[in-house]
């Protein structure tokens, strides 16, 4: 499988993989409409979701019903820190950090 990627107009980027198409824009003070979240926006849901079906797979190993996780709020945060975002492009890649809200 290969994934391809296009220029659908405007700020616009989209990825095209198997039977799926994944859709991009940049927010209207960067240049865009906001019709889809930012490249940015998704690589960080991307990190948050690929550590997501960790967390599933090790509930789902140990017989951890989701829905007890749940009751405990699990969770998996992204402090999204506007100077972050703004100061990436600006200098070199600054770490990304994950806070989980298991119980001990």
């Amino acid at each position: 499988m290969e994934m391809m990627i296009d220029f659908p107009g405007g700020a616009r980027v989209d990825a095209h993989f198997g039977d799926l198409t994944l859709k991009t824009d940049q927010p209207p003070a960067g240049g865009g409409e906001g019709s889809a979240p930012s490249p940015f926006d998704t690589f960080l849901a991307s990190i948050g979701t690929c550590a997501g079906i960790y967390v599933l797979g090790f509930c789902r190993q140990r017989g951890i019903r989701w829905r007890v996780c749940a009751s405990f709020n699990v969770r998996i945060l992204i402090p999204l820190r506007e100077w972050w975002a703004r100061s990436i492009w600006r200098s070199r890649p600054r770490p990304v950090s994950l806070r989980n809200t298991c119980p001990p």
